[in-house]
């Protein structure tokens, strides 16, 4: 009788638990997406020789719009519209420490992942401290 009731407890405490898992898995993937597609959109705006401004544009857009196809297609409420955190914000930033590093002509790398970071590190404190 005890290992029924513990099965029974123990399929609600993992339904509970699988569910808070992943929306942390969800929310952690968001802002590395967020991240990557920012100083990617901005990169290649750079590329096509766009001006700072327009390219810093092109990587919010990018990243926005990329995470709200993503959650349209997963039939669920976009994010950005679900969640009062600051999100492009958060993207604009990032890809604003990316113009400024390739503009101080750092490593193209380093200055990809600095922006990235900066934006998935902005992104997951705003969530944790509940920037509005």
């Amino acid at each position: 009788l005890l290992i029924f009731a513990m099965s029974i407890g123990a399929a609600i405490v993992f339904r509970v638990v699988s569910t808070v898992a992943s929306n942390r898995a969800m929310l952690v993937a968001d802002a590395i997406g967020l991240g990557l597609f920012s100083v990617t959109g901005t990169s290649l705006a750079l590329v096509a020789q766009m001006t700072p401004t327009v390219a810093v544009m092109m990587g919010i857009i990018s990243a926005v719009f990329g995470g709200v196809v993503r959650d349209v297609l997963c039939n669920e409420v976009p994010m950005i519209l679900r969640d009062r955190s600051p999100y492009a914000t958060c993207s604009f930033v990032g890809c604003w420490v990316y113009v400024g590093l390739t503009w101080l002509r750092a490593d193209q790398e380093a200055a990809l992942l600095t922006g990235a970071l900066v934006t998935i590190a902005m992104r997951l404190l705003s969530v944790q401290l509940g920037w509005k």
